[in-house]
């Protein structure tokens, strides 16, 4: 199997805006629900019992009571409520998908402080979902989401400058926001860093670093990464070539969904 550069790189966005950052938020929910049992923060700054229970209704599936709820935190001034709530209306989760009403919740959000809420209109303004495409307006958000911590907000600015997305194409502006965005855990990144080295943009090529950000990526679930690293092994790129290990790859990334890897198991049955 051959692919492009391009092909390679992890763009973090495989189903819509909307999806990847709700994941993100419940994962960010998630986490600070872990601190509060082991004693460390309660949540979330203006985090609430209103909140919380919107949340728990959400990633029951209960959109309707969700919807209630969150616009009951909304109304206290709950920023990720309000992020939840756009992307509910982007969804069509509990209520007609409108994707007006999506970008008012983003943009009330993101006025609010929620970096969440800023990927996600960065992302819906370079994937002209529900607007038209701006790649400044884009940036602005990205930029404003990066500055609050969001690492996947960082990893889109490098793809940005990659793929000279509205900017002029700068390796080097690439290569520090993948590394900003992999240092903040982001897996995406992580690949995206594997890719720079593995093909030598805008650095000399290095497979044994590539292969080690594709592992990193992988280990964190990124199925980019484990069909990028089915390639190696298949062509013996760094590594001696090694079929067994190469199929393995490919089948932990076609069990991630990766499409490309489940293409080459599908042209190599065995």
């Amino acid at each position: 199997m051959t692919t492009s550069a391009r092909d390679r790189f992890d763009i973090s966005v495989p189903a819509g805006a909307a999806i990847i950052i709700a994941v993100l938020l419940l994962s960010a929910s998630r986490l600070f629900a872990q601190r509060q049992v082991e004693g460390g923060n309660s949540g979330p700054p203006g985090e609430s019992v209103t909140a919380r229970a919107a949340q728990k209704a959400y990633e029951e599936r209960r959109f309707a009571d969700a919807l209630t709820i969150f616009r009951a935190a909304a109304g206290e001034g709950n920023a990720r409520s309000m992020g939840f709530l756009g992307f509910m209306y982007r969804q069509g989760q509990g209520v007609p998908r409108d994707d007006q009403m999506a970008h008012d919740w983003f943009e009330k959000a993101a006025a609010a402080g929620d970096m969440f809420a800023m990927n996600a209109l960065g992302l819906m303004y370079k994937s002209a979902e529900g607007v038209p495409r701006d790649f400044a307006i884009a940036r602005g958000w990205f930029e404003r989401g990066a500055a609050a911590g969001n690492a996947n907000s960082m990893n889109q600015l490098a793809l940005m400058y990659e793929a000279a997305e509205g900017v002029p194409r700068d390796y080097a502006m690439a290569r520090q926001w993948f590394e900003k965005s992999a240092m903040a855990g982001e897996a995406a990144a992580m690949n995206n860093l594997g890719v720079m080295f593995e093909t030598g943009l805008g650095i000399p090529r290095d497979y044994d670093a590539a292969r080690q950000w594709f592992e990193k990526a992988a280990n964190l679930g990124s199925a980019v990464a484990m069909r990028n690293l089915g390639r190696m092994y298949e062509s013996g790129f760094g590594v001696a070539p090694d079929l067994l290990v190469a199929r393995q790859w490919y089948e932990r990334g076609a069990a991630g969904g990766d499409a490309p890897a489940r293409q080459w198991l599908r042209d190599h049955p065995q």
